[in-house]
């Protein structure tokens, strides 16, 4: 929201741009920000789709998304769940998601915000939350690592790399596909010329061999 909160204070400036996400608009649905997207920015671009990783410890008991989906339906509210940036973002939707198939309360969890999906990673590994549920880039350090384990994307298929033996919910027969928009707005009031002039340049970025890897 800081974010936005600067690109608000230049209307017009084709200079200041904004990594924009669903959270633009999730934001100002729940009233956590005044910004509508719609009037404040003009979009210019989506760039592409992060999915949620669901990851715990590497000593968790918790050992698979199944084991996952039965502690939610013994108790959800025996499950504290670190998130990044807001409530009712794409990872919140995910968790919801796991919850109400495995027949429990979509409110019942425990739930700790933070600014940043880091933060949320960090939670998890010093054992204050069971489980983060954070797009999956943000936890590659700690699976390197091993400090922790994935247990489910929310993916339609599984994910290349680290996430190559990670389950995609839909192989567990959990309905649970869902991904995080990233995309790039501008100031309001930009000109047609200046859309334009970002649209190129983005699609050319987009199209590049270094984009791809």
């Amino acid at each position: 929201r800081k974010a936005w909160a600067y690109l608000d204070r230049h209307p017009g400036d084709p200079h200041v741009l904004c990594i924009s996400s669903s959270n633009l608009a999730t934001d100002h649905l729940l009233g956590a920000s005044a910004f509508d997207h719609e009037r404040a920015f003009t979009p210019l671009a989506i760039l592409y789709t992060e999915y949620i990783a669901f990851v715990v410890r590497s000593d968790s008991p918790v050992k698979s998304g199944a084991d996952l989906v039965a502690r939610f339906a013994a108790g959800a509210g025996s499950v504290t769940v670190a998130l990044s940036t807001s409530l009712g973002n794409p990872n919140h939707i995910a968790l919801s998601k796991v919850v109400r198939h495995a027949g429990g309360d979509v409110k019942a969890p425990s739930i700790r915000v933070f600014d940043s999906a880091l933060d949320a990673v960090a939670d998890v590994v010093a054992g204050n939350a069971d489980i983060a549920a954070v797009t999956a880039a943000s936890a590659v350090r700690e699976l390197e690592t091993g400090t922790l384990r994935a247990l489910a994307v929310s993916a339609p298929a599984r994910l290349a790399g680290l996430y190559a033996q990670t389950p995609a919910w839909l192989e567990l027969g959990v309905p649970c596909t869902l991904g995080a928009w990233r995309g790039v707005h501008g100031a309001r009031g930009l000109t047609a010329a200046q859309v334009g002039y970002w649209e190129l340049a983005l699609t050319q970025a987009a199209r590049a061999a270094s984009w791809a890897s």
